[in-house]
């Protein structure tokens, strides 16, 4: 194929987009343009949720159009999308933010692909990830140039752009003309001045970069959709082309198999032999002799996290490429999956009463967290595949990826720098904690806010020292005592996290909590 059929398969104009495509070019435009905008995302989380929820309705509101029906895998895809988008400003977090966005953006691209009928397999099959495949890749690309053609396809789409544009530039006086006399008002022009935050300190460079990227990702997005709306691709992929495939890569004679899994097998077992006492003492909540709780979660716990995830690749590894032609081989490989999975439970069950052992006794931090909302995942994906053994309908896959949705929402929904430091200022009221580590609070960010003002209210109480003065007096000067001058620095970093000046698209979940719990503390 030349360059020039090349460029005119790129931009194909045979096929004349009705008006409300064309307009859902142009909004594909405008939404990646303030897609660019938004980012760094901590900074906009709300912006972001607001952009990937008009791209939702608008995208509904063209399929709807065009006549597409709706089933329980689109229903689905659209409620993932709007809850992961929700956890960008449920949490303060930017960790917890990035798979939030991640969701969304998966469940959005789902959302479009699926609505269209273009899933190999009904129903959420094993498939799933050969379909995200196509979603996500193949056919954004397939079509990549198409949203120019949109913009001005056709006598009838451009005419209807043509209004759409001469009424915005006839508000353009009026709308002006109202504002300037409604400026008088602060309020009034504080709430313009958040909306339109974007466009302060104003250069042209960073807003024509924005647009030439924004131009990127409306490409892909529309893209994605024209592909997906006429089913259209270069080679059709199946249900049966994938299974015939997957026969094909499985060459790995069971014997083989059986050989190389033996020694893992007995490895474990002399490992479970040899470290009994000292690993059961994570379930009886006792030290061994000559170690310190830190000592004794930190020793050998990420190497136990590195066996379980090398057990993960080798069951997968095993059930793609082992011959399964006869009975036996379908009991081995149950076997195998079996055993593997309930030694990599008691490994990490072992890791998290170690883990839980260590939070009891020095209290929670992100790390230890994540490490814990880690191997619970896995200990999840683990149980689903000793389910699978016995449950021959189960599909793998959507069950591991239901598995996998759920925590990544309870992550990015929780909030849980709040829930960190909330469990360390109540350990240390109850007196189970000797301090409460500030500088790791000021880690937290602005979701540790009001469990360091119920420390702040605790510590007044009890030692009768004036903290809330500093942040009362016009000319304020901070606590001598080493404690309360911390806790006012700490308290008044964390402040700041929401100050009058941020835009509206910056609101988070955390920072409102913060901002009512100072607001109480300060007004009692």
């Amino acid at each position: 194929m030349d360059n020039n059929n090349k460029a005119s398969e790129f931009l194909d104009t045979s096929y004349c987009f009705s008006g409300f495509e064309s307009i859902f070019a142009w909004i594909c435009l405008l939404l990646g343009y303030l897609f660019c905008r938004a980012f760094p995302l901590p900074d906009n989380p709300l912006g972001m949720f607001i952009i990937i929820l008009v791209a939702l309705c608008v995208t509904s509101a063209v399929l709807f159009k065009k006549g597409v029906k709706i089933n329980a895998s689109v229903i689905i895809s659209a409620v993932l999308c709007v809850v992961f988008g929700a956890g960008m400003f449920m949490s303060a977090d930017a960790f917890a933010q990035f798979f939030a966005f991640l969701g969304s953006v998966l469940g959005y691209s789902y959302f479009v692909y699926t609505a269209t009928g273009n899933k190999i397999e009904k129903g959420f099959s094993d498939l799933l990830p050969v379909d995200f495949l196509k979603a996500l890749i193949l056919m954004p690309f397939k079509r990549f140039g198409k949203l120019w053609v949109a913009m001005f396809s056709g006598k009838k789409s451009s005419g209807l752009i043509w209004k759409i544009l001469l009424g915005a530039a006839v508000a353009v006086v009026p709308t002006f003309a109202v504002v300037s006399l409604l400026s008088y008002d602060k309020g009034f022009t504080d709430l313009l001045g958040k909306a339109f935050h974007f466009l302060k300190d104003f250069s042209l460079f960073s807003h024509l970069f924005s647009l030439s990227v924004g131009g990127l990702i409306a490409m892909y997005v529309f893209g994605m959709y024209f592909s997906c709306m006429e089913k259209e691709f270069e080679f059709t992929v199946t249900g049966e082309a994938c299974m015939g495939l997957f026969e094909k890569v499985r060459f790995f004679p069971a014997i083989t198999a059986a050989v190389a899994l033996i020694p893992l097998v007995v490895v474990y077992v002399f490992f479970f032999v040899s470290q009994w006492q000292y690993y059961i003492s994570g379930f009886s909540g006792t030290l061994p002799d000559g170690l310190s709780y830190a000592t004794y979660a930190r020793n050998g716990f990420f190497e136990l996290c590195a066996v379980s995830a090398i057990n993960f690749v080798i069951l997968f590894a095993v059930s793609l490429f082992m011959k399964r032609q006869g009975k036996g081989e379908n009991i081995l490989l149950k076997t195998a999956n079996v055993v593997i999975s309930l030694m990599t439970l008691v490994l990490i069950t072992t890791a998290m009463a170690k883990m839980a052992l260590y939070i009891q006794s020095y209290g929670l931090t992100q790390k230890r967290v994540v490490s814990s909302w880690f191997m619970i995942l896995l200990a999840l994906i683990f149980v689903i595949m000793i389910v699978k053994q016995f449950v021959k309908r189960m599909k793998l896959i959507p069950a591991s990826g239901i598995a996998v949705a759920l925590m990544l929402a309870l992550l990015t929904l929780s909030n849980y720098n709040g829930i960190i430091a909330d469990y360390n200022v109540d350990r240390y009221i109850d007196g189970a904690l000797e301090s409460v580590d500030l500088e790791a609070m000021e880690d937290l960010g602005v979701a540790a806010l009001p469990a360091v003002i119920r420390y702040a209210e605790f510590y007044e109480e009890k030692y009768g020292v004036d903290i809330k003065s500093y942040f009362t007096e016009e000319e304020p000067e901070l606590p001598q005592e080493e404690i309360p001058r911390k806790i006012a620095l700490t308290i008044s970093i964390l402040k700041y996290e929401f100050n009058e000046s941020k835009p509206f698209t910056s609101f988070t979940v955390p920072a409102l909590k913060a901002k009512k719990a100072l607001e109480a503390y300060l007004n009692e």
